[in-house]
């Protein structure tokens, strides 16, 4: 839409800048672009390993890995982006550059809405924040504690997390310790 930017200048002398309207057109686009980026991707990775049987049985028995071969398709998409698409973009013009990735990204809307029956979904339950203050001030509390030699011994609530985990508790490691 022409009204949104500033006029062409393609003498580069007395260009006329951009108005403050189109300016803020310019920080909105971008910031919901942000915030789409940041919501999906924060999402994504939980929400496909809650599609798995996460038991140690079931992570045992598994040859792949969830995580590996996602990270290797959003690299492997971001390639694409880059080459593809930006020679698509040059050589076949802006429509088509910008008409692919749409007409992709719609398949993909309707085949995750036509999968949504499939999927394992956990009902969220309490504030995230409430969770994340509370181990916070537990961390600062203990922070000079020693830790017990039986893992048995360190705290859990089975009934409070039993609403965020789907296949039990997370077993005690010394890796950061």
């Amino acid at each position: 839409m022409p009204h949104f930017r500033p006029p062409p200048c393609p003498t580069q002398v007395n260009c006329q800048e951009a108005k403050s309207s189109q300016l803020w057109i310019l920080y909105l686009a971008l910031f919901l672009t942000s915030l789409g980026s940041g919501g999906i991707r924060s999402c994504v990775v939980p929400f496909s390993g809650d599609q798995f049987d996460m038991t140690k049985k079931g992570v045992e028995s598994r040859k792949w890995n969830l995580f590996n071969w996602y990270f290797f398709c959003m690299g492997f998409a971001s390639l694409s982006a880059l080459t593809i698409v930006v020679y698509i973009q040059d050589h076949m013009g802006w429509g088509w550059g910008l008409g692919i990735p749409t007409i992709a990204m719609f398949i993909a809307i309707i085949a995750f809405l036509l999968g949504s029956r499939l999927y394992k979904t956990l009902k969220p339950s309490g504030s995230p924040f409430l969770r994340l203050a509370q181990v916070i001030v537990a961390a600062f509390r203990k922070r000079n504690d020693a830790l017990p030699n039986d893992p048995k011994l360190l705290y859990q609530n089975l009934e409070l997390d039993s609403s965020i985990s789907l296949e039990g508790r997370l077993s005690h490691t010394d890796q950061f310790k």
